[in-house]
């Protein structure tokens, strides 16, 4: 490779684009027939920061390679190890065809003319002569990357236009020189009908065929630097098809590659520091190489030398990121308060810039950080209620994964206040759609099944928790049963061992909802062995964090359940009555059925403490279809310890003669069958 190689990064139409804009005519002339999944992978994509990792989430790729390199021999390979190698013969052909600019033209205008309809509608109504046999709508994934093309086109100036003419030669020409071509080149089909007649028109071929001819006519000087060595050029590519390139190297080196692979080494090498520049995964990438090689001084040289370029960049996009990069450093080193200014700061800059798409990217990790930090929300200027319902209400031409973590965002919310489940289900089945009609990955339905996993464990539902938890965790990294070691930790009678664990609760590596359960659990513990005072003074704390700090409607009214089962263990029912009275009342609101069931339980228990057994007979018939649809074992258990124990009191006081002893035979038998359970409600 010599000193004076470069590669085009460009904004404008590119030689690959060329090649798949050639494929999707072959697709709708009815010459070749390609299966979907081809296509969304041959498509350059269209948002490369969705393909960046996620600021906490525990995604894993898959090992595919799933970038095609813009060069037509890596294109020529896909297509023939996807079974379809009569399409690559044609595409060769068709693009030797492509001799001048004009032959561009004729392409793009014929796809828009005969290919592309305004609607659904519009492509079911009768035509007298359609042209081609399968017709695109423009929002579909094919017809819009034909219209992006198109208006590209339009409105690159005439250099632009020689600059990819020349590329597109020198793109077929490198391909010519190969082994490959010259095994296939005796085979190379004639033009399809469609393409003749785009390229040739009816005046049969075009009149000026090459560069070497235009300087035989003796065209001005000026046409000359089109003629250059096309050695000096590698590649021409697009800024998204690069960003994309260079995020998936990053991906495999986090995943354990050692090195970058050597077809994106060789365009790295290219880039001038300019380009690097305006690239940052570029230095990531060099730095995790030099990672890998244990060389941390130049692993940390590459990093700062990131930061400290990258952060004058103030007019660019790259400015923002590199703000959005350093703030989820801070966050990882749970530095959070520097990390709340920095997203603030990156925010700022991309309004100031009036970068939408950056925008909206900074904007869902922030809101990552505030559900892993909830207290810490009131801390930035704007809320989580706008950040959503901003999401929420952006144009349609938005990346479709702007609105499936906009509706995640609004289930999380929405489940942190204790709002309407039926809100939580309608967001949660908008989020589920778009993202099985978007999915291209394992990974990401994986995500997916994690996030309906926590929803259906925040309604109570066991077995679909289980279902979707076992669908998302074979692409996500393994988490620790933290329920099972929080109960074994707990099963201590030692009261100063409680006090460790409760104070190891602060530690950063536990997430919210970790952090939360393991304090419900330790005051109910706390309970359990006898220590009354002090589980229902660390309740009283746990009650004022939960309105201090932010509004957790959610965990203020599990940390008041268990502050009423404290006290109702220590004989204070009547004290209690007001406190889940309450929580009862939002709870019927909200339509949870899965703390609704915890209320009534406890107030059997009080109904019982206070000999109202006619009541609580009552009770548990009317709520029984309510309690035990959720397979709990602490919930079932209890409730056939209420019923049982409700019947005991009423023979023993002469109320429920009727009963034959065999009834309460049944009931003991069904509350034994519970009895091997290690969760249980109340001792």
């Amino acid at each position: 490779m010599t000193l004076e190689q470069s590669i085009i990064i460009t904004d404008t139409l590119t030689p690959h684009d060329i090649s798949i804009l050639i494929l999707i005519g072959f697709f709708c002339s009815g010459i070749e027939r390609f299966d979907q999944r081809i296509m969304i992978k041959l498509l350059p994509p269209l948002s490369p920061h969705e393909e960046l990792p996620v600021l906490f989430g525990s995604q894993q790729r898959e090992n595919t390679k799933t970038i095609v390199l813009p060069y037509l021999l890596d294109l020529i390979l896909f297509l023939i190890e996807n079974e379809q190698k009569s399409a690559a013969s044609r595409l060769i052909s068709t693009l030797k065809a492509v001799s001048t600019v004009d032959g561009i033209s004729k392409l793009i205008r014929a796809l828009e003319t005969h290919c592309l309809r305004s609607s659904y509608r519009e492509l079911l109504k009768s035509s007298e002569r359609k042209t081609v046999k399968r017709e695109l709508t423009r929002s579909s994934l094919l017809g819009s990357f034909v219209e992006r093309c198109s208006i590209k086109y339009k409105i690159q100036d005439f250099n632009e236009s020689e600059m990819l003419w020349r590329n597109l030669r020198i793109y077929v020409r490198r391909f010519e020189k190969t082994s490959l071509f010259k095994t296939i080149e005796s085979q190379l089909p004639e033009l399809d009908h469609f393409m003749s007649f785009t390229l040739r028109g009816e005046g049969g071929s075009e009149t000026i065929e090459s560069l070497e001819e235009l300087q035989r006519m003796g065209l001005p000087e000026r046409y000359n630097d089109l003629l250059l060595n096309e050695e000096d050029i590698i590649v021409m590519i697009s800024s998204d098809h690069l960003k994309t390139l260079l995020n998936e190297e990053v991906c495999l080196l986090l995943d354990g590659h050692a090195n970058i692979r050597n077809s994106t080494e060789k365009i790295i090498n290219c880039m001038s520091l300019e380009d690097c520049s305006k690239f940052p995964s570029v230095h990531i990438l060099k730095g995790l190489e030099q990672l890998n090689d244990q060389r941390y001084d130049s692993f940390l040289t590459l990093l700062y030398r990131y930061f400290d370029y990258m952060l004058g960049q103030h007019s660019e996009p790259n400015f923002h990121m590199s703000l959005l990069s350093l703030a989820s450093f801070y966050a990882h080193f749970n530095d959070n308060e520097a990390a709340v200014k920095t997203f603030e700061e990156a925010i700022a800059v991309a309004r100031e810039n009036k970068d939408t798409k950056t925008l909206n990217f900074i904007l869902m990790w922030v809101f990552e950080f505030i559900v892993k930090f909830p207290s810490l929300a009131v801390k930035f200027h704007v809320s989580a209620e706008q950040i959503i319902n901003y999401l929420k209400s952006c144009p349609s031409d938005q990346s479709a994964s702007v609105f499936e973590m906009a509706y995640k965002f609004e289930t999380l919310w929405t489940m942190l206040n204790s709002e309407s489940v039926v809100g939580i289900l309608e967001a949660l089945f908008k989020a589920s759609l778009i993202t099985l009609q978007n999915a291209t990955n394992k990974p990401k339905l994986s995500l997916l099944a994690n996030h309906n996993a926590q929803v259906w464990e925040y309604l109570g539902s066991q077995s679909l928790q289980q279902t979707y938890k076992n669908v998302a965790k074979t692409y996500l990294k393994k988490s620790s049963d933290f329920s099972h070691k929080a109960r074994k930790l707990l099963s201590s009678k030692d009261s100063g061992i409680i006090r460790h664990e409760l104070h190891t609760s602060r530690s950063p590596l536990l997430t919210y909802h970790e952090r939360k359960s393991l304090e419900i659990m330790g005051i109910s513990h706390l309970g359990s062995i006898g220590e009354c005072d002090e589980a229902i003074r660390l309740a009283n704390a746990k009650l004022r964090e939960c309105k201090s700090e932010f509004l957790d409607v959610n965990n203020e009214q599990r940390f008041a359940l268990a502050k009423c089962q404290i006290m109702i263990k220590c004989g204070m029912e009547m004290r209690c009555l007001p406190i889940f009275t309450k929580v009862m009342e939002d709870v019927i609101i909200a339509g949870n059925a899965h703390l609704a069931a915890l209320c009534i339980l406890l107030l059997s228990r009080v109904l019982l403490s206070l000999r109202k057994f006619s009541e609580l007979e009552e009770l548990l018939n009317s709520t029984m279809h309510t309690v035990l649809k959720f397979t709990e074992p602490g919930i079932n258990r209890a409730f056939f310890d209420i019923y049982y124990l409700n019947k005991c009191e009423k023979e023993n006081a002469g109320e429920d003669l009727t009963r034959a002893s065999s009834y309460l035979g049944a009931l003991k038998g069904l509350r034994d069958q519970l009895q091997n359970n290690n969760v249980v409600l109340f001792n």
